[in-house]
C-alpha cells in the first residue's frame, strides 16, 4: 500500500510539470512581453525621389565677373541704342578703388560718335556714370537732381566736337574722369580707366573714390544724346560689393 502511494505521487508530479505554464501577473501600466517566435515581415519602404529644379548658373566674362541672371529694373523705356540699353549693374569697391560694371544689351566693337544732328557741339553725346554719396549726407556734394548729396562721380563721357560722324571703339571715343562735387561746382580730380568686353556685353569703369563706406549711396546714369537719360535715385545695396 505504501509503495502504491509513492508511485501515485510520482505520477502526479510528472503530470503537473508537463502542464501549460501560468502567465505572469503584470504590474499596472506594464506592457505584455510577446512570446511569439514568428519573425516580423519587413515590408520595403518606398523613398520618394527628390525633384531637382534647375537653378540658372552665373557665367563669367573674360574678367571673371559674374554675368547677371536677372534683368535690372530700369525705370524708363529702353534705349534705342543697345550700347546704352542697361540690363544690370555691379559695383565693386576695394580700398579706394571703385569699379562700376555696366551690363548692356549689346556692346559693339565700334560706336558712331559725332553723329549728324542730335545734340549740339560741346554737349554730352554719350555718358555712363556712377555717383557716390560717400558720407550719406544730402547737405554735402551735389545740391540738385536725382543724385543730390553725391560727393564724387566716375563718368565715361563723349562730348560732341563736330557734326562729322566718326566710328571707332568705345574706349577710344570716351574720356573716363573722376569728378569731385561741392554744391553746384564740379572739379575733375583724376582720370579713370575703361575696359570693354564685347563678348560679355559689359563696360567696366574704374577709378579711386576716397571715403567709400558700407553706408555710402550709389546712383547711376546712362545718357544718349538722341534719346535722353535713364537714372535711379535710390541706393544700390544689392549690387554692391565692398572688400577691405
Amino acid at each position: 500500500m505504501k509503495n502504491g502511494l509513492v508511485a501515485f505521487a510520482i505520477i502526479a508530479f510528472i503530470l503537473s510539470a508537463c502542464s501549460a505554464p501560468t502567465a505572469p501577473t503584470l504590474e499596472p501600466g506594464a506592457l505584455p512581453i510577446s512570446t511569439s517566435t514568428t519573425a516580423p515581415i519587413n515590408a520595403p519602404i518606398e523613398t520618394p525621389v527628390p525633384t531637382n529644379t534647375p537653378v540658372p548658373a552665373a557665367t563669367s566674362n573674360s574678367e571673371g565677373t559674374p554675368t547677371p541672371v536677372s534683368t535690372f529694373p530700369a525705370p524708363y523705356d529702353k534705349m534705342s541704342n543697345p550700347a546704352l540699353d542697361l540690363v544690370d549693374i555691379r559695383i565693386n569697391v576695394k580700398d579706394d578703388l571703385m569699379t562700376a560694371i555696366f551690363y548692356m544689351k549689346d556692346v559693339p566693337s565700334e560706336l558712331t560718335f559725332n553723329k549728324a544732328g542730335g545734340v549740339e557741339i560741346k554737349s554730352n553725346e554719350y555718358m555712363w556714370q556712377i555717383c557716390v554719396d560717400t558720407d550719406n549726407n544730402k547737405d554735402t556734394g551735389i545740391s540738385f537732381g536725382f543724385s543730390a548729396g553725391s560727393d564724387y562721380c566716375l563718368s565715361a563721357t563723349h562730348i560732341k566736337s563736330s557734326h562729322n560722324p566718326r566710328t571707332m571703339p568705345i574706349e577710344q571715343g570716351v574720356q573716363v574722369s573722376i569728378w569731385k562735387w561741392s554744391a553746384e561746382q564740379e572739379k575733375n580730380i583724376a582720370s579713370g580707366s575703361i575696359n570693354v568686353d564685347t563678348t560679355g556685353n559689359t563696360l567696366s569703369f574704374s577709378g579711386k573714390i576716397p571715403g567709400i563706406t558700407s553706408s555710402s549711396l550709389f546712383y547711376y546714369e546712362v545718357y544718349d544724346g538722341d534719346f535722353g537719360a535713364m537714372d535711379i535715385s535710390g541706393p544700390l545695396y544689392d549690387r554692391l560689393l565692398i572688400e577691405k
